[in-house]
């Protein structure tokens, strides 16, 4: 039997069926519809296929869908409600309930639509800037960590991250406390030299890409995590043969994404073993096209991502080079810099 090869236009065609439809047990994934979207344009994207697999007319609708999910002043004026909602899940955006309009958006979908727009093309003109730098503002809590919205309880890394990304796509820091957040990074740094979700939490994988993507946006590397060799060292001990997010558990695709985009901010992606990690992805890649999280599993937009995205990460020949911090082909990006300067 011939060893397993890299399958990039089965990989295309995947990403192609699942922006159009998705399977049937997407449909409790509906709330957050736009990170899903984000994932399949970011595939064809690194893949090199969004201008094959998508006419102009098909771009321009799916700019209009992402721009249809933004909350906006306009429709509510509860204070940190702004940015984009994960979909049309709830109804239409002006629907009240006692007079008052509920709606909200998400800071993790924020960052998909924004990252979406960005990939499509769009120069970010018709995003309500000021009113999501606003609601930073009310999400950044006195620790310095973030919650996605008003009526959460979740203050971690997560969401700082897309903060950081939000406010440097849109070059308005101005909502947001970076002095604060440093140190909320800071505290969720364990004995082990991991980073957690929130002070106290055990280290995972996702968090520390979490950490060092926001420190570099917020041009705070070299000082925000001082111990350096313990974040390298426990980086490089999730590799088996692929990566794994935490202490004791087995190899998943998706940890060959959030480690080793890590150690390409920290400038040490040296570090990782290509040949036992593409060995590993080899397994989880499917004959119909995409990764799934295990040699076992089907494949999933998500490890399907981020999967792909490792093999940019190691070079492979006809994928984008991505920037692993916003999570983003180069190409894109530069596009969209020259777009944002006209």
């Amino acid at each position: 039997m011939d060893p397993p090869t890299f399958l990039p236009k089965k990989h295309i065609a995947y990403f192609q069926r699942c922006l159009t439809l998705l399977p049937h047990p997407y449909q409790s994934e509906e709330s957050v519809r736009l990170s899903l979207a984000f994932f399949c344009l970011g595939g064809l994207d690194v893949l090199g296929a969004l201008d094959a697999t998508l006419t102009d007319d098909q771009r321009q609708g799916h700019i209009d869908w992402v721009y249809a999910q933004q909350v906006t002043p306009a429709i509510t004026t509860v204070p940190g409600t702004h940015g984009f909602r994960g979909g049309p899940f709830d109804g239409p955006l002006d629907d009240r309930v006692n007079g008052v309009n509920y709606v909200t958006a998400n800071l993790a979908t924020t960052y998909s639509a924004l990252l979406s727009l960005v990939i499509l093309g769009d120069d970010l003109a018709r995003v309500d800037r000021k009113a999501i730098v606003r609601s930073m503002t009310y999400l950044q809590q006195p620790n310095g960590g973030i919650v996605p919205h008003p009526y959460s309880a979740e203050c971690d890394i997560r969401f700082l991250y897309c903060a950081c990304v939000i406010c440097h796509l849109l070059d308005d820091w101005s909502g947001f406390d970076s002095d604060r957040a440093v140190e909320f990074i800071r505290r969720c740094q364990n004995y082990d030299g991991g980073i957690a979700t929130s002070p106290g939490e055990e280290s995972h994988g996702g968090m520390m890409l979490c950490a060092t993507a926001s420190l570099k946006l917020m041009g705070r590397l070299a000082d925000g995590l001082p111990d350096r060799v313990a974040v390298l060292r426990w980086c490089i001990d999730r590799q088996n043969q692929g990566f794994h997010g935490r202490i004791n558990k087995t190899d998943d695709t998706c940890y060959s994404f959030w480690v080793g985009a890590a150690l390409k901010v920290l400038g040490h992606y040296d570090l990782i073993d290509d040949n036992r990690q593409r060995e590993f992805l080899l397994t989880t890649q499917r004959h119909i096209g995409g990764f799934g999280k295990a040699p076992t599993e089907y494949p999933d937009v998500l490890h399907s991502y981020m999967g792909l995205v490792a093999f940019s990460m190691m070079g492979e020949s006809g994928l984008a080079e991505i920037i692993p911090e916003l999570n983003i082909s180069k190409e894109s990006y530069q596009k969209f810099l020259v777009k944002r300067c006209v």
